[in-house]
């Protein structure tokens, strides 16, 4: 019998894992470029913008873990599932200044124009 759950958890987690390595590769970039620079700045968060990270981190991170827990056939698994999707996602929102300065925030100002 086809167990399609089998394959929806096995691409999410692909995609995340790619995604996650992927923004790494961003992030290195700019911090290579960061470190020939002369010139540096560091940019705080205001409650604001960090209550949004928040909320859309957790409107990510939620569904996930429950499908991940609701999946029948990944019972010796799904510790290290939960483990990876929280770390990917992490760093992702609250480590990653590509994630945040070029996708993250863009695309919040670009849904509240509407």
């Amino acid at each position: 019998m086809l167990n399609t759950e089998l394959y929806v958890i096995f691409t999410l987690q692909t995609f995340v894992i790619l995604f996650t390595f992927y923004v790494i590769f961003k992030d290195s970039g700019i911090r290579k470029r960061e470190k020939n620079s002369e010139t540096s700045a560091e940019m705080q968060r205001g409650d604001r913008s960090m209550k949004m990270i928040h909320g859309m981190y957790l409107l990510t991170v939620t569904p996930i873990f429950f499908l991940i827990n609701n999946v029948s056939n990944i019972d010796g698994y799904k510790v290290i599932l939960f483990i990876i999707n929280f770390g990917c996602f992490t760093y992702i929102f609250y480590f990653s200044d590509w994630f945040r300065n070029y996708v993250f925030f863009p695309l919040i100002k670009k849904v509240s124009t509407f």
